[in-house]
């Protein structure tokens, strides 16, 4: 396969540098390459990152297009629209990239074009402009003016025409009194949508008159021009005077000098402007335009800068690298500004600003030359590639084993340069692809390609080596492996091996099939190898070197088998001989005209032989040079008859067999001959030839040896090839034709001869040839290797341990010698001289050679020839006996020396042979002391015997040790010691103690502890906390061990744990509750009882330590436990450990257990808001994200609500807000209303739903032309005026400056006035009687004039004009209580009587003008009034509907549904037809808590209240609001979620008593729908006064609760209270601990503790004092309690509220009522006193518990946490405004200290809760008195 060469990529589209679109029509930019391989287009971002698909926004197409499809203008996003591509084309040569694709979306947005009226002076050039939008972009552009709505112009300004179109202004030159009745319009077209609009009013001209001389003014706009160079250029000015200005035309200079132009070729003047034609880059400068008259004048600067369009070419566009060496390349730049010039490699930066026009690298790839500047860029590339490579494989393929059937991939991947060219062979030859078999080539980078081979559907005979071969310039390589696939063996035919003598040829066996056993090779009957220069490969190839005629070819067989088959397959090999020259020459100088002759013959070489002669290395073609072939073909002959300057040169005999090409070169010159070599070898062809080149004919020729004639005999042979030469040929030398060698030559002048020498060489010959061998260890050996040749040969000696491993080279040395006979002696044969042998003979001549293979016959050899055996007493013992050596060995067993009776029953033998091992084993029965012996076991063979010796020695236990005792305990640490046994008796090497826990088996659970035999005692470590040991010892001699001693029992004391606990895991309840559950830790690691568990937590990266909770445990307790935290923070991540304690410390914290709480809404709103107005009809809005840690989780976005804020009235009523989400910070709004205030708030929300809002900002957007206006009204008023009166536009789109009323009388004059935009008519003066009038009106901003009204007809008035009204039907909204006053302005002739509505009330007033004055108006007013006017000549009549708006009235509250947590409202407002509402406020609260509110929406009429307490009391009230103010509120409704306290369970259920501690079961508490909170826990014996607090934070996660340290057999009572949301649950139970000895008490145990006289206790003084105490203070609190509940009776309605009026219970020190009073003197400032709501809030709380719990007598007061939770102090707070019967008649104090009604206070005193004693809505009488 031959490689493409690569074309690196060329941009054959190159994307444009500039695209701008609008988002209705979208854009495609199309990118496109070329190159070879085809490049890979793609498109990437500034940083670097690849374009992706944006859904609906960014599109990437095929063949490289980048498609933006149209969008809506909330869709818009800056990093799609707004952002800089590139475009890359890659291939393997390289990347480029595109210049910068400055992407620029454009949002369609409605415009209007105005054209506004002009007023020139008469004979001057006057400016129209066409005033666009300042929003509106480049891409609309003014494409015509249109006259008169008929005539189009389009005259540039290179001409003095009538009209002339620059930029956006038209030019009317030379106006007079005939322009002014035209009117124009500007025609704009959008390029990018080709949408074509004509602006919404035409502008006029107004020609006045001169009425004196004015000086000069310049009108156009024009103060600069850009031009590219080569173009023309147009500068306008435009003057205006009188007389009419001329202009001229300066250049100014550096120094600020005017130059005045000359105009000529390139420079011409019209008369409003100048032209410079072609400009150059030299003409860039700032030209003044000055306009002058005899009065004045006035001059302009026009900034004129001229660019030339870059271009950028780099050269060469082709540059090849040489190795090692750096080249260059150029860029030549041209253009003008320049801004900067870059050069990049492969797609990144290799050199910046770099404005030289070259650069040196030395590394390959496509290199690019950008040019830019800030309206464009262009750019050139070049393609380097690397020097040439010899092709290195980088990656190859290993062997493979395969299936059938199964699919095989193979690749090799080659860098060189060029790339070179690909073949596959399997077993060398070509693979051919076909529809199994395809070859598949990549090119990777410009210098790398892999190539593929796939087969599919594989079979036995794909096997075979593939190998992949590459070439280039530089040479080739190749790599090849084996791919076996599973089958039987076959081999390819293999073809016909042509090699020459002397080389080396490797044979490969094409075979196939997996697994193969064996590949061999065979010639003839003769395995292979036979002879030194014959290898055998592992992979199976038959390698022969140095190759010799006649020995080495033949027929090679290769045998392949399996095991189950075996195939085999021939070749054959032919030894060809190439042709060698015999040297020859001319004879030594040679005249012009001589005769010159040469033989050119062959000394050795196959036939057939071809010969051909060249000279100078050109084939002969002159023609008087002769060649003739000789008669036996192995010669041939030159000839020149006659020599001249001509034939110099060098003459060249080239012969050619089918083995190889041999030549010669000779200059004439003498002929010395000779036999082809100095040394011949014996058998080859032997030639010689005898050339006479000079005498005359008769010439006789001879040939002699050793001076005697030769005749045709004994294989020689002389042959006279013309009269001048002869040739003596030997066709196969002898050893006998060595000698000297003579030619004569004899004429009748004289004889002349020559000699040579030939001497014959012998290759070596056998004379004994070596054979196998089998021989004995120690044997000496001798190896026969005789052999003869001349000259004598030299014998060496080879070894290997196997056919295809190396050969070791054998040397002389103190084992083995090669004699000089070629004889190997091995002096005494070992193991290790086992092998193949190769016999090699050389002389230089020829080589000779055999293999043999020695093996080795061994004697019996014992692996151990001595054991020594001490068995225990009445053991069975075996004595083995292991020999190596040949089989059959025979072994005989004997003791002490003597024959061994084995036929008794305590004897057996058994013999086995395994793996060339025998063995023979004797088996003692039930051994004692007679058996102590050694014994003796001989092996035989046929080559010899060998033995092995046995001591036995049979021994005894000792004694078991006696006395052991403890001696220590401490730390996991016993020390025992022990007696010591009699050594004499029976010696101990050691004692063995063994331990255990007392559970365990001493066989299976023991541990032994080693301490040396001298030794009495010895020390235990490591031992288990808190367990119980039995321990014993055991003494060990020589022969084992003894008895164990006597057992003892220790205990071990208790340590912290050691494990943690396990299978921890944490669930999030809510947004601020985590449950903990986990199991105990294992017990084995308990090292005691675990008493209970310490809970950590902590958020995670905080550097605070773990806030714990303390859970107690039963002992024992195997179960689950589990632990609730609350208190937590919303959507935070926390770090959980647990830690187990036991009496001995706590254990190890468990790994931290990650959990996280609920995910929750966003609790604070985005900050730092801020609005940007882009537009009439937009808004930029950004803000900053509120602090991550109110986020409370995943931020899925924004939420922006804007409303506009004067669209609010009765008839739209509230506007709904509009949203939009955003995923960033910012977001623009479009299509907004003109000029018109918006609301915006933004919220963050999650998955679980929408945050808290953002305060709202308002943000205006910017003025626009204003609509026309509503209606307009135009009346005769007199004989010369008419009033003309409108309404304001419907849309104002900002503040109206000004009305401007036309005029338009019957010779199509139009006059105009403007009145302020505060006037709604105008009467319009000084005109004809009689004549008609056409009029209409238009508003205008400051940023321009709206369109005009309709226009309306009129003339002034008769005598008598019928009676009109000025005004317009319209609504008025109002408030109630405010003043409104209902104009009614009337004409006519005569004066127009007014008829207004009947008066009802003494607040309507009718006033003189005639306007009616309604004082103080009322919600009941809100009517249609009418002004209805007439006279004698007509009548006319305005009506206004009057809508007075209100607060809302109360809507209609109820209750649908109650649960645990929530509570179902509904409410039902009432329509009055007023304004409409715009929130509900519902406000709520328990008894515990301030009343809260919640702002709902208007269009909802239900809402459910959530996370509400069980079993909990809650009043509500609701009221809605509109723009007005708050409506009435609702009574308050009381109700209750669902639920109860706890339910008290059973004592037998509850409680489950110990002789020191009871169980209490908390899981026998009930629950009535309300969870349990928590426990508090006391207990006291029967006869105590004192409580004892176990706690009063007993989680209801602990199912069973160990109250522990009691008194057996005493009477105790319980208290335990149940707290939950709906209350507490108190209990007291009485139980009794069981006796030591596990037995229950009678009840008759309980002991009256009373003293013996009950009177004298009666009539202790202490206890006189005490009660008489006692007493007064009970009355005192009877009396206190009656007269507050009567008080509170009395005030049983009041209403009122407060601000502090929780009192967290845990402030309050439990059980101590006593402190009551203090704490709330402490809190005085924070909780107002006020009275009840109720009487249910008067008497009912429930008590607290008097005393205060200490331990002992002085104990310490219990933690601060209280007994009953829901005895808290509890006082309505304020709701946001009064209920509806509080509107009217309530009193507040004042800071004076006087009693006045709310509107009397100032705004601040009249607040709700500035009040020194209450503002409660309940309060309906007024404040209480002090």
């Amino acid at each position: 396969v031959r490689s493409t060469p690569i074309e690196g990529p060329k941009f054959k589209v190159e994307p444009p540098y500039n695209v701008v679109f609008s988002n209705n029509s979208g854009s495609k930019v199309l990118c496109s390459a070329v190159g070879q391989p085809t490049p890979t287009v793609d498109w990437i971002l500034p940083d670097g990152s690849r374009v992706g698909n944006v859904p609906g926004l960014r599109q990437l197409g095929p063949e490289g297009v980048l498609y933006f499809p149209p969008f809506s203008a909330e869709d818009y996003r800056q990093d799609v629209h707004a952002v800089s591509y590139k475009c890359t084309a890659n291939n393997a040569a390289g990347t480029i990239v595109s210049r910068n694709v400055n992407v620029r979306a454009v949002m369609s947005q409605q415009y209007e074009a105005h054209v506004y009226d002009a007023f020139p002076l008469e004979g001057n050039t006057a400016v129209l402009k066409c005033h666009l939008p300042q929003f509106i972009g480049s891409h609309v552009v003014i494409s015509a003016w249109i006259k008169d709505n008929a005539v189009k112009i389009e005259s540039s300004i290179t001409k003095d025409t009538k009209y002339t179109i620059y930029s956006d202004e038209l030019f009317i030159l030379d106006v007079g009194e005939k322009d002014s009745v035209s009117s124009f319009r500007c025609q704009t077209t959008n390029t990018l949508t080709r949408e074509i609009k004509l602006s919404s009013t035409a502008g006029k001209l107004f020609v006045s008159e001169p009425k004196g001389n004015v000086s000069p003014r310049i009108v156009d706009s024009t103060v600069s021009a850009s031009a590219t160079a080569g173009t023309d250029v147009t500068l306008p000015c435009i003057a205006q005077g009188f007389p009419v200005p001329e202009l001229e035309w300066f250049i100014k200079s550096s120094n600020g000098q005017l130059i005045p132009i000359a105009f000529g070729n390139q420079f011409s003047q019209l008369k409003i402007s100048m032209t410079i034609q072609q400009i150059e880059t030299s003409d860039a400068g700032i030209y003044v335009c000055v306009a002058k008259n005899s009065v004045g004048t006035e001059s302009k600067e026009i900034n004129v800068t001229v660019s030339v369009p870059l271009s950028a070419l780099v050269e060469p566009k082709q540059l090849k690298l040489e190795t090692n060496k750096m080249a260059t390349l150029k860029c030549a730049i041209k253009g003008s500004p320049i801004t900067a010039a870059t050069w990049v490699r492969n797609g990144q930066i290799f050199h910046s600003n770099n404005l030289t026009d070259s650069i040196r690298i030395k590394e390959s790839g496509m290199y690019q030359c950008f040019v830019r500047n800030e309206e464009y860029m262009v750019q050139d590339v070049a393609q380097v590639t690397a020097g040439d490579k010899l092709p290195e494989i980088l990656s190859g393929f290993e062997e493979k084993i395969l299936e059938p059937g199964k699919h095989l991939k193979i690749e090799c991947v080659v860098e060189g340069n060029p790339l070179p060219s690909i073949n596959w062979f399997i077993d060398k030859k070509a693979v051919e692809e076909s529809n199994r078999i395809s070859i598949r080539n990549h090119n990777g980078k410009v210098d790398k390609i892999t190539s593929v081979l796939e087969i599919s559907n594989l079979k036995t005979a794909d096997g075979g080596i593939y190998s992949c071969h590459f070439k280039n310039v530089k040479g080739a390589v190749k790599h090849a492996s084996r791919i076996n696939v599973m089958g039987d063996p076959g081999i390819r035919k293999m073809d016909k091996i042509l090699t020459i003598a002397g080389t080396s040829v490797q044979i490969d066996c094409p075979f196939y099939g997996y697994p193969i056993n064996q590949v061999k090779w065979m010639k003839g009957l003769q395995s292979i190898p036979f002879e030194p220069r014959q290898f055998l490969h592992k992979n199976g190839s038959l390698i022969i070197a140095k190759l010799v005629r006649g020995s080495d070819d033949g027929k090679y067989l290769c045998l392949v088998n399996n095991g189950k088959k075996e195939e085999k397959q021939d070749v054959e090999m032919v030894v060809m001989i190439a042709p060698k020259i015999i040297p020859f020459s001319f004879q030594p100088s040679m005249a012009e005209g001589t005769q010159a002759r040469v033989l050119c013959g062959l000394g050795e070489g196959d036939a057939p032989v071809i010969f051909s002669w060249l000279k100078n290395g050109l084939p002969i073609s002159q023609k008087d040079i002769v060649i003739v072939r000789t008669p036996d073909n192995f010669s041939s002959i030159l000839s020149v008859p006659k020599v001249h300057r001509s034939h110099s040169g060098n003459f060249t005999c080239v012969a050619t067999n089918h083995a190889a090409t041999a030549e010669f070169t000779t200059a004439p010159k003498i002929i010395p001959f000779s036999f082809q070599e100095d040394n011949l070898i014996e058998g080859v062809f032997a030639r010689v030839s005898c050339v006479v080149y000079q005498g005359d004919l008769p010439i006789s020729i001879s040939w002699l040896k050793d001076e005697q004639p030769i005749h045709n005999v004994n294989g020689i042979t002389i042959r006279n090839i013309d009269e001048f030469s002869s040739i003596l040929t030997i066709d196969s030398i002898q050893q006998r034709h060595s000698g000297n060698y003579t030619c004569v030559a004899e004429n009748f002048a004289a004889t002349a001869n020559s000699t040579t020498p030939l001497i014959v060489n012998v290759p070596p010959k056998w004379i004994q040839t070596p054979n196998d061998m089998s021989t004995v260890i120690g044997e000496e050996v001798k190896l026969p290797c005789a052999t003869e040749g001349f000259p004598v040969p030299l014998v060496t000696w080879t070894k290997s341990e196997a056919i295809t491993e190396k050969r070791q080279l054998i040397v002389n040395n103190r084992h083995q010698s090669v004699l000089k006979n070629g004889t190997l002696h091995i002096f005494s044969v070992q193991e290790k001289d086992k092998g193949f042998y190769f016999c090699e003979a050389q002389n230089g001549i020829g080589e000779l050679g055999a293999m043999l293979q020695i093996t080795i016959k061994s004697p019996p050899k014992m692996i151990k020839q001595y054991q020594a055996l001490t068995p225990h007493k009445n053991e069975e013992v075996k004595l083995s006996c292991k020999a190596y050596g040949d089989s059959p060995i025979k072994f005989t067993w004997k003791k002490e020396g003597n024959g061994l009776n084995l036929t008794k029953s305590q004897y057996s033998v058994k013999s086995d042979i395994t793996n060339n091992m025998s063995l023979s084993e004797l088996k003692i029965h039930h051994i004692n002391h007679m058996h102590s012996a050694t014994y003796q076991c001989i092996a035989t063979n046929s080559y010899g015997s060998d033995e092995a010796s046995f001591h036995l020695s049979v021994k005894d236990v000792p004694k078991p040790p006696k006395n052991l005792k403890l001696l220590e305990s401490s730390n996991r640490t016993v020390s025992v010691s022990w007696s010591l046994q009699d050594a004499k008796i029976s010696p101990t090497k050691r004692h063995i103690i063994q331990y255990k826990r007392i559970a365990a088996n001493w066989k299976d659970g023991a541990l032994n502890y080693s301490a040396p035999g001298k030794l009495n005692s010895a020390k235990l470590s490591k031992l288990l906390p808190s367990q119980k040991y039995h321990i014993r010892v055991l003494a060990e001699n020589e022969v084992g061990f003894s008895e164990p001693s006597n057992q003892i029992e220790v205990k071990v004391a208790d340590e912290a744990p050691d494990g943690t606990p396990n299978d921890i895991t944490v669930m999030a309840i809510d947004t601020n509750t985590l449950k903990i559950s986990w199991e105990p830790p294992v017990k084995d690691q308990w090292n005691g009882i675990i008493r209970g568990y310490y809970v950590g937590y902590k958020v995670v990266g905080s550097t605070a330590p773990y806030t714990f909770k303390l859970i107690e445990v039963p002992d024992d307790y195997m179960n689950t436990l589990s632990l609730t935290i609350t208190d937590l923070v919303k959507f935070t991540h926390y770090s959980i450990v647990v830690q187990a304690f036991n009496d001995g410390g706590k254990g190890p914290m468990s790994k931290e257990v990650v959990a996280v709480t609920s995910e929750s809404v966003p609790s604070k709103a985005p900050v730092d808001i801020r609005c940007s107005v882009l537009g009439s009809q937009s808004i930029h809005i950004t803000w900053q994200p509120a602090p991550f840690n109110t986020i409370h989780g995943v931020l899925q976005g924004y939420k922006v609500f804007y409303k506009p804020t004067k669209y609010e009235s009765p008839q739209n009523g509230k506007t709904q807000a509009t949203f939009k989400t955003s995923s960033t910070t910012k977001i623009t709004l479009y299509k907004l209303l003109m000029y018109t205030n918006y609301s915006i708030q933004i919220l963050a929300y999650t998955k679980k739903g929408d945050g808290i809002k953002s305060d709202p900002i308002y943000c205006r957007t910017l003025e626009d032309a204003p609509g026309p206006v509503a209606d307009i009204k135009v009346l005769p008023a007199s004989q010369t005026s008419i009033l003309v009166a409108w309404q304001p536009p419907e849309h104002t789109n900002g503040a109206i400056t000004k009305y401007i009323i036309y005029i338009k009388d019957d010779m199509e004059t139009i006059s105009q006035r403007e009145v302020n935009g505060n006037e709604h008519y105008y009467e319009v003066n000084l005109l004809k009687h009689g004549e008609n009038y056409e009029i209409w009106v238009s508003a205008a901003t400051a940023v321009g004039q709206g369109p005009k009204s309709r226009s309306i007809s009129q003339s002034p008035g008769m005598e008598k004009i019928p009676a009109r009204v000025a005004v317009f039907n319209s609504v008025i909204v109002t408030i109630q209580d405010k003043d409104v006053k209902l104009p009614c302005p009337a004409i006519g002739i005569p004066e127009p009587r007014k008829n207004g509505p009947v008066m009802k009330s003494k607040r309507i007033v009718a006033l003189s003008d005639g306007a009616l004055l309604i004082k103080d108006i009322q919600r009941h007013e809100s009517e249609n009034y009418t002004c209805h006017v007439e006279n004698e000549r007509g009548d006319d009549l305005v009506t206004y509907s009057v809508i007075v708006q209100t607060v809302p009235e109360a809507v209609t509250l109820d209750i649908a549904l109650t649960t645990t947590t929530s509570i179902d409202i509904l409410w039902k407002a009432k329509n009055d037809g007023s304004t409409p509402i715009t929130e509900f406020k519902l406000v709520y609260k328990n008894d515990n808590m301030a009343w809260k509110t919640l702002d709902l929406e208007p269009h909802i009429e239900s809402y459910r209240l959530e996370n509400l307490r069980c079993g909990t009391q809650y009043q509500l009230y609701m009221l809605a609001v509109n723009n007005i103010g708050e409506g009435k509120a609702t009574s308050v409704i009381t109700t209750s979620t669902k639920g109860g306290a706890p339910i008290i369970p059973e004592k037998q259920f509850l409680i489950d008593e110990g002789s020191s501690f009871i169980t209490l079961n908390l899981n026998s508490w009930q629950t009535d729908s309300c969870l349990i909170k928590y426990f508090v826990i006391e207990y006291k014996p029967k006869l105590d006064s004192q409580w004892n607090l176990f706690s009063d934070d007993v989680q209801n996660d602990n199912r069973k609760i160990l109250l522990s340290d009691l008194k057996p057999a005493t009477w105790y009572d319980l208290r335990m209270i149940a707290h939950s949301n709906a209350g507490a649950a108190v209990a007291e139970f009485t139980f009794a601990t069981l006796t030591e000895g596990g037995a229950t008490i009678s009840p008759d145990t309980v002991i009256e503790a009373l003293p013996k006289s009950p009177l004298a206790v009666l009539l202790d003084l202490k206890f006189i004092v005490i009660f008489v105490t006692v007493i007064f203070a009970a009355l005192a609190v009877v009396l206190t309690l009656l007269c507050y509940c009567a008080k509170n009776k009395k005030k049983k309605s009041r209403r009122h509220r407060s601000h502090g009026s929780h009192v967290d219970s845990d402030e309050l020190t439990p059980y101590a009522t006593a402190r009551l009073a203090d704490f709330q003197e402490h809190r005085r400032s924070q909780i107002p006193t006020a009275p009840p709501m109720s009487d249910s809030y008067s008497c009912n709380s429930l008590p607290f518990y008097s005393q205060i719990h200490k331990k002992g007598n002085q104990g310490p007061m219990t933690p601060n946490r209280s007994i009953l939770k829901n005895v808290v102090l509890s006082v309505p707070p304020v709701p946001l405004t009064q209920p509806p019967e509080l509107i009217t008649q309530r009193l507040v104090k004042s800071g004076d200290g006087a009693a006045r009604a709310p509107e009397e206070l100032p705004n601040s005193e009249a607040k709700p809760g500035n009040h020194e004693k209450y503002d409660s809505p309940w309060d309906l009488k007024g404040i209480p008195n002090n």
